[in-house]
C-alpha cells in the first residue's frame, strides 16, 4: 500500500508492467488525474466510477489508489 501511494503521489505516476505483481493487474488499472478530495456529491462518485469502469483499480493522484473486487479474502489466525 505504502507503495502504491507513493506512485499516485508522482506527477504522472503509472503502474509499469515490468514486474511480475504489476502483470497481474495490466490493464486493469484506471487513472484518476482529477482527483480533489472527498466525493461529496452523487456526480463525484459518477465521475470515480465511470474513471473506475471494469478496472480492479483506480489510482487518484495525490490521494491513492481505490481497489475493488467482488469478494474480500479472508485469513484465519491460528
Amino acid at each position: 500500500m505504502p507503495h502504491a501511494t507513493a506512485i499516485c503521489s508522482r506527477v504522472g505516476g503509472t503502474v509499469s508492467p515490468s514486474y511480475l505483481s504489476a502483470m497481474s493487474l495490466y490493464g486493469r488499472i484506471g487513472y484518476d488525474r482529477d482527483f480533489s478530495g472527498l466525493a461529496l456529491t452523487p456526480a463525484e462518485g459518477e465521475r470515480l466510477a465511470a474513471l473506475l469502469g471494469d478496472n480492479a483499480v483506480l489510482m487518484m493522484d495525490n490521494h491513492g489508489p481505490l481497489v475493488v473486487g467482488t469478494v474480500v479474502a479472508r485469513r484465519c489466525c491460528g
